[in-house]
């Protein structure tokens, strides 16, 4: 993201804010890389409105340059590059969102 962000503006978007009535919240943000120019960020979300993370930091004065899914839920995008992708396995679909109904799928005794 464009400009330097500061630990005011992680504890803000952490604690929620509000933007055209709808609340967000980040659940954490590490900041990576800081200067005046950019700043790198990962930040975890525990629903994933639409653009939410972009509209988070829209409030907060900061324009998104670049954004990167790096997991969802328990699945990690790992090493994968660019175009390329993996099976995912039952099992782990099962642990990343125990709650999910799974159609298709046969449970493993």
């Amino acid at each position: 993201m464009r400009g330097e962000f500061f630990d005011e503006s992680v504890r803000s978007l952490t604690q929620g804010i509000v933007d055209r009535g709808e609340p967000l919240k980040a659940a954490s943000i590490d900041i990576l890389k800081r200067s005046k120019r950019e700043t790198h960020l990962i930040v975890e979300l525990t629903e994933g409105k639409n653009r939410e993370i972009r509209r988070m930091l829209k409030a907060a004065g900061h324009e998104v340059t670049r954004l990167k899914r790096i997991a969802l839920g328990g699945i990690q995008l790992g090493d994968l590059t660019l175009g390329t992708w993996r099976d995912v396995s039952p099992d782990e679909i099962r642990a990343a969102f125990p709650k999910a109904p799974i159609h298709g799928v046969q449970k493993r005794s």
